[in-house]
């Protein structure tokens, strides 16, 4: 039995997001990951586990989701695995014609969420957090107001089981690729993912 930590986030809503379609109301949507940091720390590496949220075809610029989502992180030694972690939202909005196009976006490093949540008594109660949207604009741009995002999050230990997996995908050459998988009880459901 391995022990791992599960990090609840509920994004709750942005507001005061650049206007990026000029033709029509924005349908804002988040892709909510957790990925580990680059080397060079200038982007982050393809994120383990990528989940997504509905799109808000009312909110325009201020959209709100109200979405929970679970992140297993596992429970390193003096937290060296969360150390080079962080939790990335990036907003998005819905297009007609292009293709969807990137609104903003807000990484937190896990470990500056773990140190806030052992600081405190609660340690299994919803925090409320708000950072700052950032997307890359030319020098000289600036806007009125800042673009926030709001959300919360907990972190709750499990326990799980490590089992290896059948082939689940192939490589280039056509080769089966194998790795191992974590199963665990959320709630008396068996969740089951690859590492």
């Amino acid at each position: 039995m391995e022990r791992c930590r599960t990090l609840e986030v509920n994004i709750i809503s942005a507001e005061n997001l650049e206007q990026v379609n000029l033709l029509s109301k924005m349908n804002v949507y988040a892709h909510v990951s957790v990925s580990a940091d680059s080397k060079d720390g200038s982007r982050h590496e393809k994120p383990k586990q990528l989940i997504r949220t509905r799109p808000d075809r009312a909110g325009g610029r201020n959209p709100k989701w109200n979405s929970t989502f679970h992140f297993v992180v596992p429970h390193g030694a003096a937290d060296d695995v969360v150390a080079g972690l962080s939790l990335r939202v990036l907003l998005r909005t819905g297009r007609t014609l292009g293709g969807d196009r990137d609104v903003g976006e807000v990484t937190v490093p896990l470990s500056e969420l773990l140190l806030a949540s052992s600081s405190t008594a609660d340690y299994d109660d919803h925090k409320p957090v708000s950072y700052q949207v950032r997307k890359p604009r030319p020098r000289g741009t600036h806007l009125m107001l800042r673009p926030w995002l709001n959300l919360s999050y907990k972190w709750s230990h499990q326990t799980r089981k490590v089992v290896e997996a059948p082939p689940v995908a192939r490589n280039q050459e056509g080769k089966g690729l194998t790795g191992t998988a974590a199963a665990f009880r959320v709630k008396n459901k068996l969740i089951l993912f690859l590492l």
